[in-house]
């Protein structure tokens, strides 16, 4: 675990188009087995809601920033994990989005899923990722889809 506290805070959205997100995990403090256990299985346990409307990356992002203020304590670090098959097609830019986002001192790091666009990697590369000690790691399957975390 990172932070001071040495634990971190994380809440999962599950996303399609530029307003379809369902929280699936609401903030939660992740600091030893249990926490973690009792977090992965909410998630593991939730099948997917939302289908369809198109891929919104920018939307994903967006509802993610709206997200850290609403925390319940204050931060040290913010990041946004984006997982996802497809390329933004659904809302607005997706560079802007993340760009504010990094302006602000936010980290995203990607998850590309090859599934569908096989070169999606080099699209999260060019314009997804960002911010301090931003990373990617690629998929070929999943079904988990964006998770912003904070570091307490």
């Amino acid at each position: 675990m990172g932070g001071r506290n040495q634990s971190i805070a994380i809440s999962m959205v599950q996303w399609t188009g530029p307003f379809l997100q369902v929280v699936v995990l609401p903030w939660t403090v992740i600091k030893d087995e249990a926490s973690i256990g009792a977090a992965a299985s909410v998630i593991e346990q939730t099948p997917r809601q939302l289908f369809g409307g198109g891929t919104s990356i920018s939307g994903a992002i967006d509802y993610a920033m709206a997200m850290f203020p609403q925390a319940p304590f204050k931060a040290e670090r913010q990041v946004i994990d984006i997982s996802g098959d497809g390329s933004n097609n659904g809302g607005r830019s997706v560079i802007r989005a993340r760009d504010e986002a990094v302006a602000k001192d936010v980290t995203i790091n990607g998850l590309p899923i090859l599934a569908v666009e096989p070169y999606l990697d080099q699209y999260y590369r060019d314009y997804v990722v960002g911010g301090p000690g931003a990373f990617m790691i690629v998929r070929r399957t999943s079904r988990r889809l964006v998770t912003p975390s904070s570091r307490r």
